[in-house]
């Protein structure tokens, strides 16, 4: 069991991400249709110095995803992984800029990660209890020989899987953005494409879709179809092997506090571009 206490729009693919080559990989690029080839070594025929030829058209600037709720940060449309909002992504320990699984389906765990979401696997651990970094000061039984308290609390952007895998200014929310989406938006239990899974509408009008994507706990995939356990990027100051997470069933939820190496979907933030 994992130890835990107690969005409506396409996904855009990073434009930099190189078309994959892993059958069990998705796809992140939409391939061009074959009926229509180009030709990378043709140039434009039009003229810029010939007043009868058109200008030249600019293309279309891409939609990267983020959905405007009128929050203090925009909602990426997707999980970190998916390309449509009912798909659940990949999986992601705190801290931790990979899965520890090479694939889901069938489900594989990397060499040197046979344990699944376990103390073993992640970085930032030595000998239980021993944590190497995100450790406040004053809490000296998560130390020992393995590190010096770094008063840390919250995720570097080294560590921000969504800040590494989409660049910046994407990144984890915090405890406090999983609130403010929360308290200032209706929250309903609805199925897309047979997925399970919350339809978050804000007052604006604009929602996202959140699927029921479940916990890993070790090399078990817990509650998935029935809970929504997304990371915020806040360390448990008073636990810190502990992080701060989202934890939303269909009929009740709040943010919750859960062992690091336990893995979880990633739902991007970015703050509004400046106006």
């Amino acid at each position: 069991m994992a130890l835990c206490a107690f969005l409506f729009a396409a996904c855009t693919p990073d434009p930099e991400q190189e078309p994959s080559t892993d059958v069990n990989t998705p796809t992140h690029i939409n391939p061009q249709d074959p009926s229509d080839p180009q030709d990378p070594n043709l140039t434009d025929p039009t003229d810029p110095d010939d007043p009868d030829d058109p200008e030249p058209q600019k293309p279309e600037p891409q939609d990267d995803g983020a959905v405007d709720l009128g929050l203090s940060v925009k909602w990426a449309s997707c999980n970190l992984g998916a390309t449509v909002p009912e798909e659940f992504g990949d999986y992601y320990a705190w801290a931790e800029t990979e899965p520890f699984y090479s694939s889901l389906d069938p489900l594989t765990w990397k060499a040197d990660k046979p344990d699944g979401y376990s103390w073993n696997s992640c970085s930032w651990f030595g000998n239980y209890p021993n944590v190497t970094k995100y450790c406040p000061a004053g809490l000296d039984i998560y130390w020992g020989m393995e590190g010096d308290p770094d008063g840390k609390t919250i995720i570097d952007p080294d560590d921000d899987a969504a800040t590494v895998a989409l660049g910046s200014p994407w990144r984890i929310p915090t405890e406090e953005e999983w609130n403010e989406l929360e308290s200032q938006c209706t929250w309903t239990w609805a199925t897309h494409d047979g997925v399970d899974g919350f339809e978050i509408t804000a007052a604006n009008g604009n929602g996202i879709f959140l699927p029921a994507a479940g916990i890993f706990d070790a090399v078990n995939l817990l509650d998935s179809g029935s809970l929504c356990a997304y990371w915020s990027s806040d360390l448990n100051t008073n636990l810190p092997e502990n992080a701060i997470l989202l934890h939303h069933h269909s009929d009740y939820g709040f943010t919750a506090s859960c062992v690091r190496y336990d893995g979880s979907p990633i739902r991007p933030v970015k703050e509004p571009e400046a106006k």
